[in-house]
Formats: C-alpha cells, structure tokens, sequence
C-alpha cells in the first residue's frame, strides 16, 4: 500500500479511528466506528479495446458506505481504507453505456479491470417524404423563398385555420381588404380609389389570376376551394409585380392576387 496523503484522528465511544484515502480518487468515505479497514482498492476502466477509460465516474458502496470519484488519465480509481465484504461498483462517462457489478474486497490489495462498452444511439424509424413540387409552382416557390410578394398565404397556413372559404384568410392582411357585393368576395386595394377617364372611382379591385391564367374582374374569390391551393402571393401594385408576371402588368393599378391550386 503507497504513502497515506493524510490522515484523520478522532476519537468514537472511546476508540480512536484513522482515517486514510488516496485524494485523487475518494469522494466520500462513510464508516461507522470499529468497522474502518486498511484495505485498498485499485480499479482499471478500459474500452472494448483495452484503452484506458480516463474521467469516469465511479461509486462503490457496500449498504452505508460509500467511495466516490473518477479515473486519472490512467483509467485508474483507487481508495485506501475499505472495510472487507461485498461491495457494489457502478461506472458511467459519456459516450458509454453504464457499467454496475459486485467486486469482493479482502485484506490488503484488491485489483479489478472493467470493460465498459460504446455507447450504441438507437434511432427511432424514420419515415423518409419526398415533397415533390411541378414545374408549374416552382417559380412561385422561388418567389416566395425570395420575399418578393408583398404577402403569402402558403399550405401551411391554410391547414393550420382551416377556413371554410378562401376569402377568410385574406381578413387582416395589410394592404387590402375584403369587398362583399351581393355574395361575390374579391378583394379591394387599401391605397384608395383607381383613376378612370380624369375621375376616380371609390373602389380599386385588385385582378386574380389562378394558375397564370387572368381571370374577369370581380372574379369571386370564394369560388376556388380553399383546400385546392398550394399557396397565394399578392402583390399591391404594378410596380412590384416580378418579371414571371410582368404580363399582367396592364389594368394592374390596384394590385394582384396570384393564386396557385395544388398538384393532382
């Protein structure tokens, strides 16, 4: 048994106790009177490939008694002072698995190797979809990607309300608002009235288009399905309309609605 790097006197219902454990390695060491022993443990942590194991953590107990701390650089943990019987070893250190096992302590020298193994990461199944996006939404997607619009309405956002109508999620967005003639729902530009002929008019229709085709003013909105689109841009005046849909540019004052129906 090596130097004893300190020792601790006291004296219990008469009996004097010495105490004596190696710093490096002991937590904790709790014993009742009469039962201190000089018994010396040396423990060895190695992977599956004989390397050493070094900053794992360690704990041996035998019922109240108890001996913690880690493994130097070495994959050694030692501790002066236990008390012979059957002790109980419990080894953890990220990036293995938890290591526990019973070790017999005798007089003097006790030496044990343990070998912990890598932990091994169980995924879950993975369920692998390929969103696939046709030719004919791609430019939307990029545009959108893009920040071009002046707003979006995506599948995301329509699954997430789940409205009865289309016009229903236009309610609230900034720049435009809802007009209701007689049934028919389109929407109406917030910059105010359109020029006409050296006068104005009050109302300023915005014009849709659904899947590049343009359709009649004060087309109703409400007649595409809302669970038939993939996504929505607006745009609130010609100036802001991209090249793709620079062919609407003509009776474009009031804006665009550009509405893209999903794939079948």
């Amino acid at each position: 048994m090596g130097v004893c790097p300190f020792t601790h006197r006291s004296r219990i219902f008469g009996l004097t106790m010495l105490l004596c454990a190696a710093v490096t390695s002991l937590s904790v060491v709790a014993q009742p009177a009469g039962q201190l022993g000089q018994n010396v443990l040396r423990l060895v942590v190695v992977n599956d490939q004989d390397a050493p194991v070094p900053m794992a953590d360690v704990l041996v107990q035998l019922g109240q008694l108890r001996a913690r701390g880690r493994t130097d650089s070495s994959g050694m943990f030692r501790v002066e002072g236990l008390t012979m019987g059957d002790w109980h070893a419990t080894v953890r250190r990220i990036g293995y698995g938890e290591s526990a096992f019973d070790l017999h302590i005798a007089s003097g020298e006790n030496a044990f190797t343990i070998t912990v193994d890598a932990a091994g990461e169980t995924l879950r199944d993975v369920k692998v979809v390929e969103k696939r996006i046709s030719v004919r939404l791609v430019d939307f997607e990029k545009r959108k990607a893009r920040g071009e619009p002046s707003a979006v309405i995506t599948r995301e956002q329509i699954d997430k309300r789940n409205p009865v109508v289309l016009s229903q999620m236009f309610r609230a967005m900034p720049g435009l608002q809802m007009a209701d003639d007689q049934g028919l729902k389109y929407p109406v530009a917030a910059r105010g009235s359109v020029p006409k002929n050296g006068s104005s008019v009050t109302a300023c229709p915005m014009r849709i288009v659904i899947d590049g085709v343009m359709r009649p003013p004060l087309t109703n909105i409400d007649d595409v399905i809302p669970s038939d689109v993939h996504g929505v841009e607006v745009y609130y005046g010609p100036a802001s309309l991209p090249m793709q849909l620079a062919t609407f540019r003509s009776d474009k004052w009031c804006g665009l609605v550009a509405i893209w129906t999903r794939d079948r």
